[in-house]
């Protein structure tokens, strides 16, 4: 599963915007922050990424940890949150924080081509 959610526009304080987009979803009802931020620039990107894990808790009393990674620059802001059937079985601490920033800017890459 994927999740996109993002804006366009003139982003004034690229490092603060990505810090609040992550630090809302930390905040969400039913969520807790279980892997804090942490910042990458992968190879080939010229933009930081910050990844984090929040757990998720289920109406069932079971939880679901939640990868999720978001990136701003002067004109986009972003969360990717990517749960795949491996990540969502292992414990939040276990989860490739570094992998899921890689894939993080293959989305962005995609998602800043001119639609043609």
């Amino acid at each position: 599963m994927l999740v996109v959610s993002g804006l366009s526009g003139r982003i004034k304080d690229p490092d603060q915007a990505r810090e609040s987009i992550l630090k809302g979803a930390a905040e969400a009802d039913g969520a807790v922050l279980s892997v804090p931020a942490e910042d990458f620039t992968p190879a080939g990107s010229e933009v930081t990424i910050t990844c984090q894990v929040i757990t998720a808790e289920q109406t069932d009393g079971t939880s679901t940890p939640l990868p999720m990674c978001a990136w701003a620059d002067d004109n986009t802001n972003a969360s990717v949150a990517l749960v795949t059937a491996d990540s969502a079985t292992k414990e939040a601490s276990e989860i490739d924080l570094a992998a899921i920033a890689r894939d993080t800017v293959r989305v962005r890459t995609e998602l800043r081509e001119p639609i043609g």
